[in-house]
């Protein structure tokens, strides 16, 4: 049974209500971008279910970005006893809107709470991978407390974004890609963000945040041409090093599970494998 209210497009006017909404101990299911939910406001599909009252009832956000890849950024509904129907409520409206945009789209969630994966499976959704997490703590090793400048490693600056962002869509599938935008923000509010350059040309990147203490790896790529020459080791360690020198000796990154290259890279710098292990659903 349909719940009692209607469904509609979520606007800009909309975003205090949404934070009051998301700030109120619902249901609330997160993806992890660069954007605040309300951030979204403006683009579709972003939809509200408003009940008889005009309180919101539930929120389900999966704009596209990049082109043609819906994840679902943000659903949260207020009665845990009718999550299913304002889901199949709200997501079958949003399948009508990402019809009408995309010819072929990817539909993709990640999900990290127990509830809102059987959702997700009680849907009919497609578990096709896992993204796990490694750690790295404060290992004693030298390579890590050298300050020796490496000279192809240079601070990331505003005018490097256009290439960042082409090197980011050459070395990710569609999927995992960001757009230029996104880009732009993640350079914004990371904490270390450099490039690696051969004959004064950026081959590399990465981007690295800092938040109450911990840092995370949140991006990095290197040209395919480029691959299997210690770039992604050396711009890692420099990234190690930065921190340790602001005394910030926990750091994260997360990856695919089957990205045996990646975890490689990483076990060998001492990062460990944890026990943080978060599904990617598809839609079929």
């Amino acid at each position: 049974m349909n719940p009692k209210g209607v469904i509609r497009p979520a606007i800009k006017t909309d975003a205090h209500k949404i934070n009051r909404f998301l700030q109120s101990g619902i249901r609330n299911h997160r993806h992890l971008d660069w954007q605040k939910p309300t951030e979204w406001l403006g683009r579709s599909p972003y939809l509200i279910h408003v009940s008889p009252d005009h309180s919101i009832d539930a929120v389900l956000n999966c704009v596209p970005e990049p082109k043609d890849v819906f994840w679902i950024r943000l659903f949260a509904c207020k009665n845990i006893y009718k999550e299913i129907a304002y889901w199949e409520s709200l997501f079958t409206s949003a399948l009508g809107l990402i019809t009408e945009q995309s010819l072929n789209p990817t539909i993709a969630s990640l999900s990290y709470q127990k509830w809102f994966s059987d959702l997700l499976e009680a849907e009919g959704w497609h578990k096709q991978q896992y993204v796990i997490q490694l750690r790295w703590e404060g290992k004693k090793d030298k390579r890590f407390n050298s300050s020796d400048l490496n000279p192809s490693i240079r601070l990331m600056t505003v005018d490097d974004l256009d290439k960042v962002s082409t090197i980011d869509d050459i070395c990710f599938k569609p999927i995992w890609q960001q757009s230029r935008e996104a880009i732009g923000r993640a350079y914004y509010q990371s904490a270390y963000a450099t490039v690696f350059e051969v004959n004064n040309s950026i081959c590399g990147f990465q981007l690295s945040t800092n938040e109450y203490g911990k840092a995370h790896l949140a991006r990095i790529a290197i040209l395919p041409e480029f691959q299997r020459q210690h770039i992604g080791e050396q711009l890692v360690m420099n990234m190690l090093q930065f921190f340790i020198s602001i005394r910030i000796t926990t750091i994260t990154v997360n990856t695919q599970e089957e990205n045996t290259n990646s975890i490689g890279l990483y076990e060998k710098l001492k990062f460990k494998k944890t026990k943080d292990a978060f599904p990617i659903y598809i839609y079929k």
